[in-house]
């Protein structure tokens, strides 16, 4: 994959463009840990349960 580059002939046009995907994945990659964290919560569950049942 070629590097787009600037009127300067460098490769600095890129960056902010990298730098922003590769904050937009770590931060899903953030989201996805938390959620699988609070699911190894056994209260969590529970409570989850009880307002699923809660709804019949």
């Amino acid at each position: 994959m070629r590097a787009r580059r600037g009127r300067d002939g460098g490769a600095a046009a890129t960056a902010p463009g990298l730098v922003g995907r590769l904050a937009l994945w770590a931060a899903a990659i953030l989201a996805l840990a938390l959620v699988a964290m609070a699911y190894l919560n056994p209260h969590l569950m529970v409570d989850i349960a009880d307002q699923v049942w809660s709804c019949f």
